[in-house]
């Protein structure tokens, strides 16, 4: 919210409203949704290429997670993308979007990594750089300890030297929120996956996987243009 999301606070209470077990118009929160313009349209490009709908599980896996249904997405879907869905009023403008579409890296997928190490913010409300990266991405990590509001969990933070990034190879603690009423059933020594410093969903052994395999995927594309 307010970042690739609608700005407004009512938006904001209903999507509250709804991730914590109230009962809410689906029309209403369909018309939130397409919203973030920084999010659904990935979310109808891998839906279309799979002949499902944007707000199926699967498909919200694949962008923020990773699944088999990025491999039906390709490069010139994801040049595509830019150039029909990012450049225009209140998002980039022409020559910064054509930028982007035209040195859009061989490697990358359409998954959440790549819009926070290549795209960024399109609505120019927050500049992804710097330790903001790490916060923005969606990051893994095994719980070692809950407490009130909050979960201690042990990952491996971004490393950034311009201007290459990587992923540490020694994982470190890091305190993230907890809103037991999104997930109430998380326990020790499972993986949870967390998003702007805020606990998401228990993740299985294949989803943490998949989840590191695009993202190193998509360091390893950007870094690709920086050599």
């Amino acid at each position: 919210m307010h970042f690739c999301g609608p700005p407004d606070n009512q938006s904001e209470k209903l999507v509250d409203d709804y991730l914590t077990g109230k009962r809410i118009s689906p029309k209403r929160l369909d018309k939130v949704i397409c919203e973030f313009v920084g999010v659904y349209p990935y979310l109808e490009l891998i839906a279309r290429k799979n002949n499902l709908e944007p707000l199926d599980e699967r498909v919200v896996e694949a962008y923020w997670l990773g699944n088999s249904l990025l491999k039906q997405v390709t490069i010139s879907d994801l040049k595509r993308l830019i150039r029909e869905n990012f450049i225009g009023e209140g998002k980039l403008n022409q020559q910064a979007g054509e930028r982007l579409a035209e040195n859009l890296p061989g490697r990358a997928v359409i998954h959440h990594s790549f819009h926070v190490f290549y795209i960024g913010s399109i609505t120019n409300t927050v500049k992804l750089a710097g330790k903001l990266m790490d916060l923005c991405r969606v990051s893994w990590g095994k719980v070692e300890s809950l407490s009130g509001q909050s979960i201690i969990i042990s990952y491996r933070p971004m490393i950034i030297k311009p201007p290459k990034l990587r992923l540490s190879r020694d994982e470190m603690e890091k305190e993230i929120k907890w809103n037991q009423k999104i997930l109430p059933k998380v326990r020790e020594n499972q993986i949870v996956s967390f998003h702007w410093n805020m606990a998401c969903e228990i993740l299985s052994e294949d989803q943490a996987r998949n989840l590191e395999k695009y993202t190193l995927r998509n360091i390893e594309a950007i870094n690709s243009l920086r050599s």
